[in-house]
């Protein structure tokens, strides 16, 4: 019988950037009420469940997510992996500006100015992903992190079905994704 670790992977909850539909990148911003609301919620879903190790990426919104849902006090360890996207000359521009196929391609140096190429994402994660599988098998384990560390996770776990395809997967934030691997 094949045992696997089990990964729940959470996503931040939500700022004012995220209300304004603005692109976070690596700008270090705290949660808004709604935010620390959401976390409290993800936090009593998740009450119940014993994390071998929690994983979280260094930024302060999710530095706060994490500190919210960890009312057990697991042991913790922020990973630079995990960071949200470079997003260079991006960031606090609308959403709305990004060329999806350009944002989402997987092709090398294909990115806006000093914007880290979601390539570049993948490849950071896999990393993680990789370490992660090495040292928590049979675990269970949570990570804090965004969206489009959430984007990558899921290309890892089931591949790249495009470009347009990867923008359009949804994860709202404070929202709980349940993996075995």
């Amino acid at each position: 019988m094949v045992i696997s670790m089990h990964l729940y992977v959470v996503r931040h909850g939500t700022t004012y950037n995220n209300v304004e539909d603005l692109i976070n990148g690596r700008n270090d911003i705290d949660l808004n009420e709604q935010g620390v609301k959401e976390a409290g919620r993800a936090s009593f879903i998740l009450k119940d469940i014993k994390f071998d190790k929690i994983y979280c990426s260094p930024l302060i919104r999710a530095k706060h997510t994490m500190q919210i849902i960890n009312c057990n006090n697991f042991p913790v360890e922020y990973d630079e992996r995990l960071a949200e996207r470079d997003s260079g000359v991006m960031t606090n521009h609308p959403v709305a500006e990004i060329d999806i196929n350009l944002w989402y391609s997987l092709t090398p140096g294909l990115i806006y100015g000093s914007a880290e190429s979601f390539k570049g994402v993948i490849t950071r994660v896999d990393s993680f992903i990789k370490d992660l599988r090495n040292e928590h098998e049979n675990d269970t384990v949570l990570v804090v992190a965004h969206g489009d560390v959430m984007k990558a996770i899921e290309v890892i776990i089931f591949g790249y079905p495009g470009a347009e395809e990867v923008y359009e997967w949804s994860h709202p934030n404070c929202c709980i994704r349940d993996y075995r691997l």
